[in-house]
């Protein structure tokens, strides 16, 4: 697709609005609560395909896919991966955004004496609502699969959690962390996300299921745990040596159909890196001259 310049295109404008409290009610405890909204006016996004311009590389009875094999071009025969096509649109404003949410950071050390010191920490983040306006109308987007078109397809999921446990006692320091990241829907109801708005829908345009109707079990993408530990040991003052094991009960990412690799693979690498690699050992040292 070919996108020409527009002139009547205006610059984006955005407002961030935040409320934030800090405490820290006894020593070696320190929290912060944040609520904020973010509204994002005429977003620059590439419009619609114009239909007279529209035209096929090859002729229509080339072979196109149909999730078994390659069959000839025909009404629900899926469709052609090799047909370059070319159609023109432009650039236009007819998107805006508004999203709100809570950001949590809470953090305590334990004093152990001689026995060193344990920091705690958690970190969560959640989205109240994400709402995408396409030419006057609305669309909640938190804990989907949208917006598609403007967000490289990466989902919206409602929750993330980081926290870890921190040991340090002379020379060693040992940290196990946690990240969480929270399920979502394949669904992506924005007409820039081709309106699906039901499983059959996000089974068509996976690549999976040419034919529609994704298995009920896969229309919500399950939530995933990531669990890490780092260990270092402080040798001298030059040299440090560390271990680190990302991953470190191997946990498989969940299915994703509809990421933006998920026609290659199915599964969602931004969100779920850590599952699709498994687990892996890290063993260094560094050296100061």
């Amino acid at each position: 697709m070919y996108l020409a310049s527009n002139p009547n295109t205006e610059a984006e404008k955005s407002v961030s609005e935040t409320l934030g409290i800090m405490v820290e009610p006894i020593k070696n405890w320190y929290s912060t609560l944040d609520l904020y909204q973010i509204k994002i006016k005429n977003k620059i996004v590439p419009g619609s395909p114009n239909a007279n311009t529209l035209t096929y590389g090859l002729p229509e009875n080339q072979s196109c896919f149909n999730g078994t094999g390659n069959t000839p071009c025909g009404p629900g025969q899926g469709y052609n991966l090799f047909t370059p096509w070319f159609a023109s649109a432009s650039y236009s404003n007819i998107q805006s955004s508004t999203t709100s949410g809570i950001e949590l950071n809470t953090s305590y050390r334990f004093d152990l004496g001689s026995y060193g010191n344990l920091q705690t920490t958690f970190d969560m983040t959640h989205i109240m609502s994400y709402v995408e306006s396409i030419d006057g109308v609305d669309y909640q987007l938190a804990g989907s699969h949208g917006p598609t078109a403007t967000n490289a397809d990466t989902a919206q999921p409602k929750n993330k959690i980081h926290a870890a446990i921190s040991y340090v006692h002379n020379d060693w320091s040992v940290t196990t962390s946690f990240n969480w990241v929270d399920g979502y829907s394949l669904l992506d109801p924005t007409p820039q996300g081709n309106s699906i708005t039901s499983c059959a829908k996000a089974g068509m345009y996976s690549g999976w299921f040419p034919n529609g109707n994704i298995p009920s079990n896969y229309c919500q993408v399950s939530s995933f745990l990531d669990t890490d530990v780092t260990v270092l040991y402080k040798a001298s003052d030059k040299l440090n040596l560390h271990m680190g094991i990302t991953n470190i009960f191997n946990r498989q990412p969940p299915v994703d159909f509809a990421s933006y690799v998920g026609k290659g693979l199915p599964y969602n690498p931004s969100l779920h890196a850590a599952g699709v690699m498994g687990r892996f050992i890290n063993l260094g040292l560094t050296y100061h001259f």
